[in-house]
Formats: C-alpha cells, structure tokens, sequence
C-alpha cells in the first residue's frame, strides 16, 4: 500500500491501482506520518482531524477511520494502536511519499554536510537530486484547509526549499560539466515556481546559470525576476541581482551604460507606474470583478484602437484581483499566423497542477471528430476552467483569436453560468466593426451573460499632460504638452513614445523637435529602433518574426549572434522597453512596435531570418516538432519554402484535431493547399493536393455540414484530381462524398447519378468495401426516388457484405445506416415485420456510441411512423431527444422534434414541427422536407392552411425528386379537395403508389377511396 500526499490525496495499491480509501482515512494516514514515530494520543488525533465535532463523537469518528485503515494494511505493522495513542511507522508494505521526501532530504544534507575534503560523490548528489524532484510533485494535501493541514503544508513546502537550496548551492561549486547540474537547475526552476518573489531563489538561478556557461539564460531569469518584482511589489531587483546583473553583461563583452543600481530603468522598462486617467472604466472593471466573485460568470469587453491602453487598463484590474488573492491568466490571439489551436485556453490551463489535457481522435488522424466526441472534449476543458474559480481570465486581442476558442468560451458561459470568473476580452474596435463573424459571437455572449463594454479613448489634456512630463521632462510647460496631446490624437502609446523620443533627441542634442516625427506614431516606433545598436536590430527582427514570444534559445539560434552579442543586444531591447520578459521567453511590449520591426528588414531579407526561426525551432523541438507544427507551416510559408510549409501544415491540421479545433484545423489545411499551388504541376504535386483536399472534405463536413458551400466545391476539386491520376480508390471515395453534398440538400436524381459514378470506381478498384459503401449510396437515394424495391437490393447487397469497422463520409457506420434505411424500403414494400426487424437489428449494431445510437433511434422512429405504431414511437422519439439534447446532434434532433410535435398535435405540436422545420432549412438540409411538411399538415387544423402546407410538400418533394413519401402527400391533398374532386384525386395518388411498389401507400388510398360515399 502507498499513500500519495504531494500533489494529491490518494490510497493507491501495489498493481498501482486505487485502494478503496476515503479523503478522511487519507487525512489520518498524513497526520500520523507527519510524526512518524512518536506516539500521538487520540483525543489529539480527533481534535485535529475534526474540529468542529465534540469530543466524545470525534474519538467515534477515528475509531471509525482505524477500523477502515488497519483493514487497508493489516498485518503491515505500520500503525500501532493503544488505548490511548497512535503510532505511524514506515515499512516495505506501507509506504506514504511524505516521509520519502524527508528521508531525500535528510540523505542530501547528510552527504554534503559530511562530505569528503574533494566535497559529496557526484553519483549520490544526482540520484538524490532527482529522488527530491521526483518526489515532491506538489502542494501536501491540495485541497484541504483544516488548520493542521495548512501548517503542516507550508512546513514540507519549506523543507522542500531549503532541500533546492541546498542542492543549488552545492551544485554551483561542482565543474561545470558535472551531471548534477541538470536537476540542481530544475530544483532552482522549481524554488523559483514556488516563491517567485523571493530575490534569493532568481539569484541563485541565475548564478547556477551563469556557471554553466549559459549567460543568455541567466539574462532571462534577471529580466524574470524583475518583471514579477515590478508588477507584484512595485519594486526593482535589489543589490545582489543587479550586481549579478553587471557581472554577466561584463562578462558577455560589455558594462551596462546604466550603475548596477539602475540595471533597468524604471521609466523605459515598462514596469507598472500608476495609471493615467481611466478611473471610471477601472472602477467599472472592479465592480464586475466584484459581480463576478460573488454571483458568477461575468464578461468584460475592452475594446478602443491600437495604443488606446487596452492592455495597460486590463493589467491594473489584474493587480487589483490579484491583491485579492484571485488567481489570473492571460492568453490571446496574434495577428501573425502559426498559432496553436486553442492557445488561449491552454495558456488559462497552463498555470494548473500539472495534469494532462483530454485526448482527441488517435496522434495521425486528420479526420473530422464526430460533434458529440468533441462535446465531451469541450465539456472537460469547461469544468477545468469552472474548477479554476475564482479567477480572472484574460483574452487579448480576441480579433486574432481562434473560432474554436471562442466556441469554448460560448460553451463556458452556457454551461457554467455560476462560475465564479471574470473573463476580460480586449480587441481592436475596428475589428469589431469590419468582422461580421466576429461581432455576431460577441453580441451573442452578450445575450448569455452579464457583459461590460468598456471603451478605451483618448486621454484628456490634462491626464496626456501627466503622462508626457512622466515619460519626458516634467519641466515641460503646458503648451508643449498640448502640442504633443494635439499631435498624437491623445492616444497613451503615441504619447509615451513621442515624449521618450523628443527627450532623448533634447538632451542628445542630435536634431531640433521640429525635424522629429512625433506626429506620425508608425514613423515615431521607427526612429526608437534605428537609434538602437545593429545586433539590437537585428534581434528585433528575429523576434518580430516569430509573431509571439519567442524563447531565449531560439532568438540566440535564429539571430545567428554569439553568446556574448546576443546578451548584449537582448539587454539593449530590454531597457529600451522594446521587449518584455514574458511567459515564454520575450515579446514586444507592444504589438505595434512589432510591426515596426518587422518593417526594418527588406523582403529578401525578412524570408532568410523566417527561414533561419524555421530551422532554429527544428533544432529546438527535435521529435516534438507537432507542437510547433503551426508556427513553423507559417515561418516556412514566409521563408518561400513551400514543400516544408505543407508537411508542417499538414502536421498542425492533426495538431488541432486532436484538441478537436476544427477551425484551426480547416486553416491549416487551407493554408497547405494554397503553398501546394506554388509548386510545378505533376503527379506528385497532385498526389499531395489530394491527400490535403481527402483531410478538408472531413474537416469541412465535421464543421459546417454537408450543405457547405466550401466542402462541395473541396471535393469538386478533389474529383478532378483523383480523376486526373486515375485512382480509382480516392475517385470513389471523393464521389461519395459528392453523393452526400448532393442527398442531403435534396437534389436526389443529381444524387443517384453521383452514386453510381461511386460505385462504378470503386467496382473498377477491385475493393468490395467501396462497392458496399457504393451500393448503400445508390440504394438509399433509389428509395427516394420512389424505387424501393430496387433500393432495397442495393441495401441488401451492401448489408451482405462485412462493414463492421467501417465509417462513412457522413460518420456513420454502414452496417447501422443500411439497415435503418433498408428499414424504410421494407415499410414502403408492405413488410412490416422486415421492417420491424431491420429496425431492431439497426439498434443492436448501434449499441451505445453517441452518433450511431440517435442515427438508429431517428431512422427507427420515422419507420414506427410509416407503420403507424405511436405506441412504439413515443419511446424512440423520447430516448432520441435525450441523446441528440445530450450530445448536440442537431440534424436527429430536428427529426424527433418534428416527430415529437406530430405526436403531441394540436397548436404545441405545430409550434414544435416549424421549429425544426425552420432549423433544417436553415442549415440547408432539403432530404425529406415533404415528409416533415406533411406532418406540419397533419396537426395543422385550419383546412386551408392545411392544404396550403401540403402543396408545399408536394412541391418540394416533386423539385428534388423527393418521390417516396409523395402517394401519401397526395392522398392528403385529395382528402381535402371538394367533394367532386376527391375521386380523381386519389385514384391518382394510388397509381402513384402503385407504379413505385409501395404497397403501404397504396393501401392507405385504397382505403381512402373505400371510404368515400357511393357516387
């Protein structure tokens, strides 16, 4: 038996299987085994583990939690119970990971504090400092707050720092080629994890780096150390880092410009000065903060345009929450391609214990996910984030961001309503307005929770007099300031950047302030970084290249500077405020400026360093290159480098599959057919044209459906090439998906015509699993032609063959479609019983997975229609609106919907039959409209509305050669007609039926016709 107390609470078994133990028995394992070995008496045990409950019941309780722990282990003798006390005792059958990380650390101190003169053995230093690592995997007992548990987690948590301390500091003595190095930087990485704002531990990393030989890296836990010391404290780094700081800028070739006390300066390094202006729209912030904290999911929406202050606004709001003890997380967009599908949400997620994200569909596939699998996947990441509460969670530049992920926050809000969470959204104003798409999904979330707009303007005069004397001269008069505040617009980034530029120049002496562009803000961004040094530049154009942040090791690599140069420049950029240290490596400080960098390079040029970031993140991510497939398909793209371009592309395309965002997915997909078109015509281009169009025909289909517009004309183009190579296999699967885009928008003769061409190739191919799959095509259109006896032996021959494994285009599984449709053709045919059968088979076939399951139910209920059994429809149609309400199966869905409505009747039912009616058309879906409109009539009472709805019917069903259902639509028709006309009217309708062999709607006419009075 193990008892897990780091990271988690859990009772885990030898086979490492769970032990049927409860928190509480866990709770008293802990305690005990925090004072392992000395004897604790009960009435303590009890008081501890239960505070709130007398004593008498609280010796009850632990009576209850022995009897349950010496069951777990008997026999063990880890726990030795008296009558009065409790004593834990650590054993080979009963282990708890607690006293493991103590003895680790009591080994680590014994062998550097008792080492030989030449210091501790290497070998033992390194098993020990990854026994240390590996053990303490998180918080002790996460999640519980009794008052023993907080103190007992903050003693181990203490412990655990002192033990990374220890190990660091001895490491730092070791040869710099020493093993031991590789876990004393984790534990360094790790202490500062876990207390980032004490100085000692991002000194001590620092100098471990240094010694190492890794500079740049000691550079980036400085810059990291400052940072998260301004932002939380509002302080700089003290004497011993920035000492540090001036003795590795020494060493990489160069001293700072700056005293080691001014290491950064805080007016150009960003760090946080009190906000200018915004009291309103921050005190409007708070207050939704406070809404949210207290009544549950709330939306902020900061919008205004690019250097309006955006960000600086939503970083005091994020102060404020954290003060509060809030956790926070931001994630976002970026307007340069090559994004991970979903980022922002995994950056929200990143900040977790560590635990992994839900699978999607297998490491190759491209196919697209079934809707209800992605629903699983999306309700999983939702319920992480709820669990995240209360929180903060920010989403910059929402105009960049991912459809996928904005789903997810539409999920978030619809699911989670009393989440505890604020989510804070900024984007472009102008955004807003030019994307449709875009403002259509904000005006939704509006309507699904509670949402503040807050709009970033101009500062007044008087607030841009503030911050120009703040970032210029405070000496400067009044009408200066004006002057700057008329030039810029006002805007806070023009400002700042206008008043440094005009300063600097001032007491440079270099050029008059009438020669300075301080009225055009891209021609100001411009001049602050031709100022700068040449390798500063040249870094700058590295990192606007990447198009997020870009990690120390690949701006060294890509930058193609030494050690010593790229330190040098990377400082430069720092304390000019041009680069920030982030989560991540370093990013502008503002997405403008990254612009203008960008700008700085020639086009020849701009392609080598996209080339150079390509071949750097290849270095870098070696095996693991899938989680930068999407950057490095969009470096490769720039660079001119097509071929890479796609296979990158194509490996985002999977990428985002298995996080099932289909958008980003479909985008990358795009993107790979587009560079395919830059390479010369031949087979082999075409053969990868293909493979590219196979995987966006499912994408498209998962996505938008098979009335797409876009998905039809994929496949149209995928027919010509499969056509052009003469490959018969991927020409019948293309034409089978033609065949889909074709049924299921009602153009049934174009259908049929599609579905033999399917069957043809795949006949030619030699494959009898594409001729089944054809031969279910063509059956299926056949019976709605109005041909059932014909569909039926198609079906039959498809049914013939073994498909168990076997997925359509249209995700279904042939072996459940063909019979559920074969099902139909039975009813049609007279055989009820084969009907009834074929139906029952269909949902045993089915058995439980979501998609098959409603499929089967939808097709079973439209045939306990046709054979008139409400008693057995009212079952199916119950069970199918729970399964299609469970998992999101809009088009099932709207059949039971109209089923349920034709069952109910009167004016509900009505109501219920145009909803889905209306959904159907709206998505374009045009098979079986007849049928669903001669519902409508059935439950309509007005007669004239009535005919009116079944003229309707007839119509569609004779313009798509919708044929089957159309003897009953005109027998209905004929019904309602005037006493004269009814005759003639059915008579027709029987021959209808009877040339199509439907014998279940030929004997309804009949006996329509028999109940007509005599003459």
């Amino acid at each position: 038996m193990r008892f897990l107390l780091l990271g988690e609470r859990a009772a885990v078994q030898q086979d490492g299987s769970a032990a049927p133990s409860s928190p509480r028995t866990v709770s008293l394992v802990a305690y005990l085994a925090a004072h392992a070995g000395v004897p604790q008496p009960r009435a303590t045990v009890a008081a501890a583990l239960w505070p709130d409950t007398a004593g008498a019941q609280a010796l009850t309780n632990l009576r209850r939690e022995l009897h349950h722990l010496r069951r777990l282990f008997a026999g063990d003798g880890c726990l030795q119970v008296t009558a009065t006390d409790l004593t834990w005792h650590d054993g080979p059958g009963c282990t708890v990971d607690l006293l493991d990380l103590r003895a680790t650390v009591a080994g680590l101190r014994a062998a550097v504090e008792g080492a030989r003169p030449d210091g501790a053995p290497e070998e033992t230093l390194l098993a020990l400092g990854r026994d240390l690592l590996g053990t303490y995997r998180g918080d002790l007992l996460p999640g519980l707050d009794d008052g023993w548990a907080v103190d007992l987690r903050a003693q181990v948590e203490q412990e655990f720092v002192d033990a990374c301390d220890l190990l660091v500091g001895t490491a730092t003595g070791l040869d710099p080629s020493s093993p031991v190095h590789g876990p004393a930087l984790d534990a360094a990485r790790r202490r500062v994890r876990l207390r980032p704002l004490e100085e000692a531990g991002h000194v001590a990393l620092m100098r471990l780096l240094a010694h190492v030989g890794d500079v740049p890296g000691a550079l980036a836990a400085y810059h990291r150390c400052a940072r998260g010391l301004r932002d939380e404290l509002g302080v700089d780094p003290g004497a011993a880092a920035q000492s540090l700081l001036a003795e590795l800028l020494g060493r990489a070739g160069g001293a700072s410009e700056d005293p080691p006390g001014r290491a950064v300066r805080p007016a150009d390094a960003g760090e946080r000065d009190p906000l200018v202006g915004r009291e309103p729209e921050l005190a409007a912030l708070v207050s939704q903060l406070d809404a949210a904290t207290t009544s549950g999911l709330r939306v902020a929406l900061v919008h205004g345009e690019a250097g309006s202050g955006k960000s600086r606004l939503v970083e005091e709001l994020l102060a404020a929450a954290r003060r509060r003890g809030l956790r926070t997380a931001t994630g976002g967009g970026h307007a340069m391609g090559g994004a991970v599908a979903m980022a922002p949400v995994l950056d929200w997620l990143a900040g977790e214990p560590a635990r992994p994200l839900p699978s999607g569909p297998g490491k190759g596939s491209t196919r697209g996910a079934a809707s209800w699998e992605r629903l699983d996947f999306v309700r999983d990441l939702v319920r992480r984030l709820a669990a995240s509460a209360p929180a903060v969670l920010v989403m910059e530049d929402v105009q960049w961001v991912d459809q996928d992920t904005l789903d997810l926050v539409s999920s978030l809000a619809r699911w989670e309503p009393t989440a505890r969470l604020l989510l804070v959204l900024t984007a472009r104003s102008g955004a807003l307005e030019e994307s449709t798409d875009l403002a259509r999904w904000t005006a939704g979330v509006r309507t699904q929770v509670p949402t503040l707009v807050v709009r970033t303007g101009p500062l007044t005069p008087s607030e841009g007099r503030t911050l120009v004397r703040r970032h210029g001269d405070e000496r400067w008069d009044d009408d200066r300031c004006a002057a700057l505040h008329a030039a810029t617009g006002g805007f806070p980034l023009h400002l700042v950047e206008a008043a440094r530029l005009l300063v600097r120049h001032e007491r440079a002496g270099t050029l008059p302030a009438a020669d300075l562009p301080t009225g055009d803000l891209r021609g100001v961004l411009t001049h602050r970084l031709t100022v700068l040094g040449g390798a500063a530049q040249q870094l700058a154009v590295v990192a606007a290249a990447v198009g997020r942040s870009a990690s120390l090791p690949l701006l060294r690599l890509a930058g193609g500077l030494d050690d010593a140069t790229t330190v040098q420049a990377l400082d430069e950029l720092c304390r000019a405020a041009v680069l920030v240290e982030r989560p991540g490596g370093y990013d502008f400080t503002h997405d403008l400026l990254r612009d203008a960098a960008y700008e700085l390079a020639t086009p020849a040029r701009r392609a080598l360093v996209h080339l150079r970031v390509g071949e750097a993140l290849e270095r870098l991510h070696g095996e693991h290159l899938e989680d930068v497939a999407a950057l490095l398909g969009e470096q490769y793209s720039r660079a001119g480098l097509p071929e890479r371009a796609v296979r990158h592309l194509r490996e985002a395309a999977r990428a985002a599959g298995r996080v099932f965002a289909a958008d980003r997915s479909i985008e990358s997909l795009r993107a790979a057919a587009l560079q395919l078109q830059a390479l010369p015509a031949g087979p082999a281009r075409d053969r990868d044209e293909l493979d590219c169009l196979h995987d966006l025909a499912a994408v498209l289909n998962a996505r938008h459906g098979w009335t797409s517009p876009s998905l039809r004309s994929t496949l149209e183009r995928a027919q010509e090439l499969a056509g052009r190579l003469h490959d018969d296999p991927a020409l019948a699967d293309v034409l089978t998906g033609l065949w889909g885009t074709d049924y299921v928008r009602g153009a049934n003769r174009q259908a049929l015509a599609t579905a033999e061409a399917a069957r043809a190739a795949a006949t030619r191919s030699g494959d009898r699993v594409r001729v089944a799959v054809g031969r279910f095509a063509v059956g299926a259109t056949l019976v709605h032609l109005g041909r059932p006896r014909d569909g039926l032996d198609e079906l039959e021959g498809a049914i013939a063959e073994d498909l168990t494994s076997f997925r359509l285009a249209v995700g279904s599984r042939p072996e459940v479609h063909a019979r559920a449709w074969a099902a139909h053709a039975r009813a049609l045919l007279g055989d009820t019983d084969g009907a009834t059968t074929a139906s029952q088979e269909a949902l045993d076939r089915a058995g439980t997975h979501p998609y098959d399951r409603a499929l089967a139910l939808a097709y079973a209920a439209v045939t306990a229609h046709l054979r008139d059994d409400r008693h057995g429809l009212v079952p199916l149609v119950d069970e199918l609106a729970q399964q299609c309400g469970r998992y999101e199966l809009g088009y099932y869905g709207s059949w039971g919907e109209a089923l349920h409505g034709w069952i109910d009747g009167g004016e509900a039912g009505a109501a219920r039959l145009r909803r889905a009616i209306t959904d159907q058309r709206a998505t374009g879906v045009g098979a079986r409209s007849g049928y669903f409109l001669s519902l409508l009539a059935d439950v309509t009472a007005d007669p004239s509305e009535a005919r009116a709805v079944l003229d309707a019917a007839a119509a569609n069903a004779r313009a798509q050669e919708d044929l089957w259902w159309l003897p009953e639509i005109e027998r209905r028709r004929g019904l309602l007609r005037p006493t004269g006309e009814r005759r003639p009217a059915l008579e027709a309708a029987l021959e209808l039926a009877t040339a199509q062999g439907s014998r279940l709607l030929a004997e309804r006419c009949r006996l329509s016709l028999a109940d007509l009075p005599e003459g």
